[in-house]
């Protein structure tokens, strides 16, 4: 057997290959080991012995007692010393059996995180890791710092992992303390969840001795006093209440010197004694509630300089005057939406906004086409949710529409007349309303769309999206991260030509610049510098290889320069622009050479009275020069940013990613987004090597989002022969749905099928590898799929949520298959009967939802035996009766048992056969008495605790087994108020009273129980997904 000498270091190739032997060698034995432990239990069983497995050696000891002093009758005695002696070896036997089962999993676990992937990862990649992880769940970081002293020395120096304390998921304020003096003095962005009480908030009294390092903070609201305090460093601040209240806190410079970034999701009251409005901080974004009091006049007053985006929610419905107007010289990108209370178009305000580049309107009256905001003729970025006319917008480039019905009418509008939306590059429609209109999108949108494009220079093109990607400068809600302007998904359009004659003037453009200098004379020394250092920059020798430690210093200093470079070209753009405007000229942006070209046209052959001409051709040689300057500072500033770009992803970390961590990423990226999987293995050859023999970064195609069958056909050819998991969409018609009929082609290498019906004309497609299936229409219907051993031979586990009628000329009840998992909604048919009595042998899980009303006379009651049942679900919807439930189940060996929204306080389990039980999932406070050997419950409601501790403490006998007693945190903060009181000296009671301390444990969601049946889902880690 091979073994290594020194576990802490990193393992070679060689050792790799060994270690990887040595593992299945161990496996074999494991095999072997556990076939012994297996006999040796049968010879204790059959010798009548009892062992503990816990500690089998104690046993063994207490049953090698010394003899006694009556030694008479020896002859009697014999046969029984013998038979005693037997059972002691047999115990021997099975403890020794124990120990080496032991003894090779602790050996093979130590060989297989040895050689884990993860061990090999750089300092970078762990920190980017640990960055994620920190932002997404703050607790983790406190738990890497103690896996090895690796990576506790990377997160410690990782400053971003320690930033983003959200509390809402914490309420220990130990963890907290710990947490912030491990942070160091590194910036905060703290989450503090609601408050418990108006004057309470623990999160907030312990994080305010922290204020000092506070960066960005997000509460309800301050607690009464706090406004006292000081933030000097806070420059992001939301409120988020969504209710006006009286009392406010000092929102000023002097408690928030800092502040540029408000979110505030409520109307504002002037407090009697508060300067809220007086010295008001310099904001850059504001979101704020406009209601019927107007102290947000005065907050727009102060900030009116300063805005770069503005947020306005109207909340009440206001008269036609007064009308307030405000010039806002900075804002780019503006919001408007309206509430609930507030329907009509007017609004208190009008707003002059000369640089608005971003527009978005959200929850308008779909009153016209005219839009709130009058100034929108500079808009480039919008997004709106009802019809917009294209008049009033010509320099829009992106247009999102929240509704898919608006999109016909844009379409026909710019189909009509091409004039209209001249800079429009795309129009993206949100996915959830074309998902039954797919039909509709492929025929007439693609017609009048083809047409369109065919009479326009840019083409426009048409995105259905699941979520839009934020327009530049929206204002994030309710988040808790360093402020950044929102990113715009959709990138510019160019084509080859377009870079061939960038790429070929960029040596022109730094010529000239260095003779001629901005100003058109002598070069400046400036100038000289900048086309110096551009000739002299380091480049690598090949972007195709990895870079070296020296290599990775020189590309940092060379994007130093570039961003020295870049700031310098920026200022240069300044001046020409400057130059063209006060010459007169006008120019192009977007193609800047077509604008100087058609300036410089041929001289007309009528050149008379040269002389009076000569002033004005001098007039226009300055006005082409200045273009020319122009053009030649763009295109040397898009060169430099393309250069950075270049650099920065050439040493970027995850080029150095080994393939373990690279198929590991792709696994998990396949399985979020399948698209992706196509995506990646454009970006290198290296990673479509990889991607290609991931084998489960192909296995879950969610076609949900995606219907585009010219992408769906590659991803299924080169997923090779590798089985599927496949979500199919709503369908589109009873009779056919185009994405299972292409589907159907590939259905020898289904594994997992999630729909929501089949189709009657495929009915008699077979599904030979298929192991799963989900059937997810909640409405009864009375054609069912032929589900047989012969259509499904492998299904084992089937989710089916409607109530099953048996069609005429199937045999679906004749020959189902043998399942494993069944989830089944019982109605007032009776066909689940028969189905539960062809699994009755072979059901390991089961959920019923009871759907129908069943009398108490005539409704017969069913006696099923279920001899290998481990988990049993009941639920309950509102127009079914618990008390009358038409079945009852043996279940010997049954674990797990969960109950759902059960109506009534009676505390007796729907299934009377709850001895065995050992997890437990209620609403309602449970009989501990009939489940003595239960060790985990959940509660679905903080109300049934009280009276599970009254009980216990009641009763010591009750529960002896229990361990975790586990809250839904739906009411944590009403528990955690309580926790401080008469609550938490009742669980301290009832866990000194028991040799076993109870655990418990309030969740914002349960993990599942073991055995339970996942619902509309398929992944990694479901019963479909291969071992």
């Amino acid at each position: 057997m091979c073994h290594t000498e020194n576990i802490a270091a990193l393992p070679t190739e060689e050792e790799i290959i060994n270690a990887r032997n040595t593992i299945i060698e161990r496996e074999a034995q494991l095999v072997e080991a556990l076939t012994l432990l297996a006999n040796a239990r049968r010879r204790v069983a059959d010798l009548g012995g009892k062992w503990d497995l816990t500690n089998p050696i104690n046993d063994v000891l207490c049953n090698v007692q010394n003899p006694t002093s009556n030694v008479g009758d020896i002859e009697t005695q014999a046969p029984e010393a013998v038979k005693e002696k037997a059972s002691n070896e047999h115990f021997l036997a099975l403890s020794d059996a124990l120990r080496e089962v032991k003894r090779i999993r602790r050996d093979i676990l130590e060989r297989k995180a040895w050689i884990s992937p993860i061990r090999r990862l750089t300092f970078d990649v762990l920190s980017y890791i640990f960055e994620i992880s920190g932002e997404d769940d703050w607790k983790t970081i406190l738990s890497v710092s103690a896996v090895s002293k690796y990576w506790r020395d990377v997160v410690l120096v990782t400053p971003r992992a320690w930033q983003f304390p959200h509390l809402k998921y914490c309420v220990n304020p130990k963890t907290i303390m710990l947490f912030l003096e491990r942070s160091g003095q590194r910036p905060l962005h703290v989450f503090l969840p609601p408050r418990t009480a108006y004057g309470k908030n623990r999160q907030f009294e312990l994080i305010s001795p922290f204020s000092h390092r506070l960066r960005c903070l997000s509460l309800d609201n301050f607690p009464l006093g706090s406004w006292k305090a000081s933030f000097p460093n806070v420059r992001s601040l939301s409120l988020r209440r969504s209710s006006s209240w009286a009392e406010h806190p000092e929102i000023s410079i002097t408690t928030f010197p800092v502040l540029r970034h408000l979110v505030c999701m409520t109307s504002i009251h002037k407090h009697t004694d508060s300067g809220i409005l007086h010295d008001f901080p310099p904001l850059e974004s504001l979101s704020i509630v406009i209601g019927s009091h107007f102290e947000w006049l005065w907050i727009l007053r102060n900030c009116e300089e300063t805005l770069l985006s503005l947020k306005l929610e109207l909340y009440h419905s206001f008269p036609t005057n007064p009308v307030f107007h405000f010039t806002l010289p900075k804002l780019t990108s503006l919001e408007i939406g309206h509430s609930i209370h507030s329907w009509s178009e007017h609004r208190p305000f009008k707003l002059d906004t000369p640089l608005i580049e971003a527009y978005v309107e959200r929850r308008t009256p779909r009153m016209g086409t005219l839009v709130l905001h009058e100034d929108t003729t500079p808009i480039k970025y919008m997004r709106t949710d009802r019809p917009l006319h294209l008049l009033l917008t010509p320099a829009l480039r992106v247009l999102q529409l929240e509704n898919a019905r608006d999109l016909s009418r844009v379409l026909s509008s710019l189909r009509w007349n091409d004039k209209l939306g001249s800079q429009l590059e795309a129009i993206e429609v949100k996915q959830d309303d074309l998902e039954n209109e797919v039909e509709y999108i492929a025929g007439r949108v693609t017609e009048k769309l083809t047409d369109i494009n065919r009479a326009r220079p840019r083409p426009i093109q048409v995105v259905a999206l699941g979520q839009f990607g934020d327009l530049p400068g929206m204002i994030p809600v309710h988040s808790c991260r360093v402020y950044t302007p929102g990113y715009f998904i959709s990138s510019e359009p160019r084509n080859s030509c377009e870079m061939v004659i960038f790429r070929s003037f960029c040596y022109n453009s730094i010529v000239w610049l260095m003779f001629h200098g901005a100003g058109g004379g002598q070069a400046s020394l400036l100038d000289t510098n900048v086309a110096a250092a551009f000739f002299i920059m380091w480049h690598p020798k090949s972007l195709a290889t990895l870079p070296t430690q020296e290599e990775v210093i020189n590309a940092r200093k060379a994007i130093a320069e570039r961003e020295r470079q870049r700031k310098e070209a920026l200022t240069l753009l300044a001046n020409a622009r400057r130059r063209v405007a006060d010459s007169g000229g006008k120019w192009d942006l977007t193609n800047p050479i077509d604008d100087i070209s058609s300036k410089n046209q041929i001289p007309a052959l009528d050149t008379v009275d040269t002389e009076t001409q000569a002033p004005a051709a001098m007039k226009e040689e300055a006005s082409n020069k200045h273009l020319l300057a122009l053009s030649n500072a763009l295109r040397e500033l898009k060169f430099i940013r393309q250069d950075i770009l270049q650099k920065k992803a050439w040493i970027s970390p995850i080029r150095r990613l080994t393939f373990d961590v690279l198929s590991y990423i792709f696994e998990f990226g396949g399985e979020e987004d399948w698209k992706t999987t196509l995506s990646v293995s454009a970006v290198s050859k290296y990673w479509r090597s990889v991607v290609l023999v991931t084998p489960r970064a192909w296995q879950f195609p969610h076609l949900k989002y995606c219907v585009n069958r010219k992408t769906i056909m590659p991803f299924l050819e080169r997923s090779g022969q590798r089985l599927l998991h496949v979500f199919l969409p709503s369908k589109l018609g009873y009779f056919g749905n185009p994405l299972f009929e292409l589907i159907s082609q590939f259905s020898h290498r289904l594994r997992c099928l999630s729909l929501d019906n089949f189709p009657i004309s495929l009915r008699n497609v077979s599904f030979p590898n298929v192991r799963s299936l989900s059937i997810r229409r909640s409405i009864t219907w009375g054609q069912h799929p032929h589900i047989s051993v012969t259509v499904f031979p492998a299904l084992r586990h089937l989710v089916c949520l409607t109530s099953i009628h048996k069609h005429t000329d199937v045999g679906v009840l004749h020959d189902f298959p043998p399942l494993e998992s069944h989830s089944i909604m019982i109605g007032t048919q009776y066909e689940w009967v028969w189905l539960l009595r062809n699994c009755e042998e072979t059901l390991a899980s089961l959920r019923i939802s009871i759907a129908g009303f069943f009398s108490p006379n005539p409704a017969p009651r069913f006696h099923f035996t279920l001899p290998k049942l481990k988990t049993l679900e009941i639920g309950c919807t509102p127009d079914s009766w618990r008390d009358l439930h038409p079945f009852e189940f043996k279940t010997p060996l049954l674990e797990t048992y969960i109950e759902s929204h059960i109506l009534g306080s009676d505390a007796q389990p729907l299934h009377e056969h709850t001895a065995p039980i050992k997890y437990m999932r209620t609403d309602r406070p449970p009989d501990l008495s009939l489940m003595p050997a239960l060790r985990v419950i959940q509660l679905g409601n903080s109300a049934a605790l009280n009276n599970m501790l009254s009980r216990l403490l009641a009763d010591d006998i009750l529960g002896l087994q229990l361990e975790t007693i586990e809250v839904k945190l739906d009411d944590l903060y009403a528990l955690v108020e309580r926790l401080g009181g008469p609550l938490a000296k009742r669980v301290r009671r009832v866990s000194q009273t028991r040799s076993r301390p109870i655990q418990f444990a309030v969740l914002d969601q349960f993990e599942d129980l073991p055995g339970m049946i996942p619902v509309h889902s398929c992944g990694r880690h479901m019963p479909c997904a291969d071992v």
